[in-house]
């Protein structure tokens, strides 16, 4: 305030407030702020279509009747909170300020939901008392976080208190191997199982041997309680009920034994041993023989030794048919080809349909998926060559196409090249290592080989 040597100039004094009361004689200065709590509906195409609620807090100055609204922060809502209108002048006044009314500023409606117990005590000063406080309508975000919470307090609830016995540290390990040659680029993999007892959690790390050539990916299951039967994979229902599991549904610790198996989502592990601490722990809480505890043998893992190319001979003499012409001159040449057959037969293909005979020694499940593939064998009746096709199946697990390059094949029941006599329905062909059943023919395929029977009739 402008003065000279700390005295007030008369024509600078501030005058008093136009808001004032008088209590004992004494004007005091209205310069208390009254708080109501309020919401506003908005609608947004980026939102759910019934739109949020945003709630809001509405300031009333009384010292010269201004009025400011602000956002409350809503954690986890995407909103952004702060000042929404900022304190000015408007119309509004204090009988329009209630509970249960609706205030419009702006293009937006406020709705009036309640009060403090400073702004309720004035306004019943002032013979405007308030109704009591109302609740905020929840939209479909709050909805949907309030069953998320739920669901949370649920499934943490179900988890198992940690035990009585004094298990704060210690871990059990158990040496388990996945054995998975069977399937397709299928290998023998070792893993370390930890159990940890203090709160019946399981991880599974593989161990990698030197040069393996494999990625090192530190875990194969992150600690986590282990379900025996894990849900079906694709459209679970996500609901809390769902996915509350028993105590029993996990793997407990006394379940796991040297010799006994452990399903960790489809891969069946072996358990072949454990480390020391872990039978001292099963010969004391279960009183186990340590014969029990004996480690198993581990399938033998041989390195694959991949078989060295010899390459051909410079000469192009390596075929069968090149061989036999050694018997006729000293310099062998190139065998002819049958130009006459080659032009009689050309474009004439001979199609079957095939199933694969199971292997031997293959189990009982590998027999089964070999027996639901199906193929397409096409014979060339040009040049005797056979082109192997794998029908696509949807879900199978196989992915089709061709399946067999065209190419001659030997027969070994007679040490010759398959033939169009050897093309038969029921008859059975060796290629690729496998053995494949003809159980069909098309319509072409049919009536050629009726001909042929006639013909060979009628020579005769």
């Amino acid at each position: 305030m402008p003065g000279y040597r700390g005295f007030v100039l008369e024509e600078h004094q501030r005058p008093l407030p136009q808001l004032f009361r008088i209590c004992n004689g004494i004007p005091v200065v209205l310069d208390q702020v009254l708080r109501f709590f309020a919401y506003v509906r908005e609608s947004s195409w980026e939102a759910a279509p019934e739109g949020s609620t945003r709630r809001c807090v509405i300031l009333y100055y009384l010292e010269d009747a201004t009025l400011a609204i602000n956002e409350q922060h809503q954690p986890g809502s995407g909103l952004s909170h702060g000042a929404i209108l900022r304190r000015h002048k408007s119309s509004v006044q204090l009988k329009d300020l209630s509970v249960g009314n609706n205030l419009t500023l702006f293009s937006r409606t406020y709705h009036i939901i309640g009060a403090d117990g400073f702004t309720r005590r004035f306004m019943e000063e002032r013979g405007l008392p308030l109704a009591a406080d109302m609740a905020v309508p929840e939209d479909e975000w709050e909805r949907r976080e309030r069953e998320r919470r739920t669901a949370r307090q649920q499934l943490a609830a179900q988890r198992q208190p940690p035990n009585n016995r004094d298990t704060s540290n210690a871990v059990l390990r158990f040496h388990c191997y996945w054995d998975d040659r069977l399937a397709l680029y299928g290998d023998m993999r070792l893993f370390t199982l930890y159990y940890y007892l203090a709160d019946d959690s399981i991880e599974v790390v593989e161990v990698l041997p030197r040069n393996c050539g494999r990625d090192p990916v530190p875990h194969m299951l992150r600690r986590m309680r282990l379900p025996k039967h894990p849900g079906p994979v694709g459209a679970w229902p996500p609901s809390a009920g769902s996915r509350i599991r028993r105590p029993e549904d996990y793997y407990q610790w006394h379940e796991l034994r040297v010799g006994s198996h452990v399903e960790v989502y489809g891969r069946k592990l072996m358990v072949y041993d454990c480390d020391a601490f872990t039978r001292h722990w099963f010969t004391q809480h279960l009183h186990m023989d340590e014969a029990a505890l004996t480690p198993i043998p581990v399938p033998s893992i041989e390195p694959k030794v991949c078989s060295r190319e010899v390459p051909p001979d410079a000469l192009g003499i390596g075929a069968e048919e090149d061989s036999l012409q050694n018997v006729l001159r000293l310099l062998p040449k190139a065998p002819k080809k049958d130009l006459n057959k080659f032009v009689r037969n050309d474009g004439k293909v001979l199609r079957f349909t095939a199933v694969l005979h199971a292997r031997a020694g293959s189990s009982p499940a590998d027999a089964a998926i070999d027996r639901d593939r199906s193929f397409v064998v096409s014979f060339f009746l040009a040049d005797d060559t056979v082109l192997i096709f794998e029908r696509v199946q949807p879900n199978s697990g196989w992915l089709g196409g061709k399946f067999l390059e065209r190419c001659r094949i030997m027969n070994p029941e007679a040490s010759t090249y398959y033939g169009p006599k050897d093309m038969t329905v029921g008859a059975t062909v060796h290629a690729a290592g496998r053995a494949f059943l003809l159980t069909g023919a098309d319509e072409y395929t049919r009536n050629y080989i009726d001909a042929q029977k006639q013909q060979s009739r009628g020579g005769q």
